[in-house]
């Protein structure tokens, strides 16, 4: 019995991943950015400097 709960939750847990997957890739076309943005050096500094 535990087995094939295993084996139920393994599948939903792809079918999950597939659908990110997924989505994301549509995202990707449609012009979306994805991810951490870029962090303007410059601003940093005069924040820190600012900061000091």
């Amino acid at each position: 019995m535990f087995q094939k709960m295993a084996v139920i939750a393994q599948l939903e847990h792809n079918l999950t991943v597939q659908r990110v997957n997924n989505d994301l890739a549509s995202a990707k076309t449609r012009g979306a950015k994805l991810g951490k943005p870029k962090i303007d050096t410059q601003k940093v500094k005069d924040a820190l400097r600012l900061y000091d």
